[in-house]
């Protein structure tokens, strides 16, 4: 059986050492509530852009293709130039026909 070699420490002297001041520990405290800050307020609501005003005063042009389509609806090529009359005045029924007749078309 081999012998087990032992090693000596050395012990440190603490006669000299100077000790630090112990600290005292802070009291525990819960940490701050938040307080809630005041609500911004609402901002008010911005119009809603609308589409130029449509004129409503009767035309000549108008009124005789209105007349003509009733006479002969199914003729595309008036309700054509009723559509385009109709979307130089901005009115949206302008658009609406055109639209009428491109699916009766099958476009």
């Amino acid at each position: 059986m081999a012998k087990k070699k032992t090693t000596k420490r050395k012990s440190v002297s603490t006669k000299n050492a100077t000790k630090a001041p112990a600290k005292k520990a802070a009291p525990k405290t819960k940490p701050a509530k938040k307080v809630a800050k005041p609500a911004k307020r609402a901002k008010p609501a911005k119009p809603a852009k609308s589409s130029p005003p449509v004129d409503n005063s009767p035309s000549p042009m108008i009124a005789a293709l209105e007349q003509q389509l009733l006479q002969q609806p199914d003729d595309a090529a008036t309700w054509q130039v009723y559509a385009d009359a109709l979307q130089q005045r901005s009115d949206p029924r302008g658009d609406v026909i055109v639209l009428g007749e491109r699916l009766r078309a099958g476009e």
